[in-house]
């Protein structure tokens, strides 16, 4: 009798473990999906407030923001810059240090349309002669994807800045 007993609470306890594992596994998936999509409304936020575009490529996007509205190259105003290194999105403001935005993305691209066009690009030249098919001033919106995988789940979003100070 005592042997069926705990035969009986040992099935009961492997199946609470097993139970419990599959809840904590999805508690970290919708945590990388919150950090994501924090991530990309942020980016996207400021995005919009761009007020001239710096550098523009897959892996970086600086930019300066007008803070204050009012358009003009004085006042508060940030210079922001975007950028992936291996797996990690950071943000650094006005030359600051970089900041850690989210971490274990498995790919985060940033790719652009310029005025009048509906091709993307991956890279805008920088260059003050803009020999390239896309030069830095022609940004008029970022599509920004990205993806993180977790417990062999790829979470992925997308999000697309009009540069409206542009």
């Amino acid at each position: 009798m005592v042997s069926l007993l705990s035969i009986f609470i040992g099935a009961i306890y492997e199946t609470v473990i097993v139970g419990l594992r599959a809840v904590n596994a999805a508690d970290e998936r919708e945590d990388v999906r919150g950090q994501l999509f924090s991530a990309l409304d942020r980016l996207t936020r400021e995005t919009r407030m761009a007020r001239n575009v710096d550098h523009a490529t897959d892996q970086q996007f600086q930019f300066d923001m007008d803070t204050d509205g009012d358009g003009a190259s004085t006042g508060a105003e940030q210079n922001v810059d975007y950028e992936v290194i291996g797996g990690v999105l950071t943000r650094a403001a006005n030359g600051g240090s970089a900041v850690t935005i989210v971490r274990s993305l498995t790919s985060l691209d940033f790719n652009y349309l310029k005025n009048g066009s509906v091709t993307e690009y991956s890279t805008c030249d920088a260059t003050s002669s803009c020999s390239s098919q896309c030069c830095r001033t022609d940004v008029r919106a970022v599509l920004i994807t990205a993806s993180a995988t977790r417990d062999q789940e790829t979470i992925s979003m997308t999000s697309a800045a009009f540069l409206d100070n542009m």
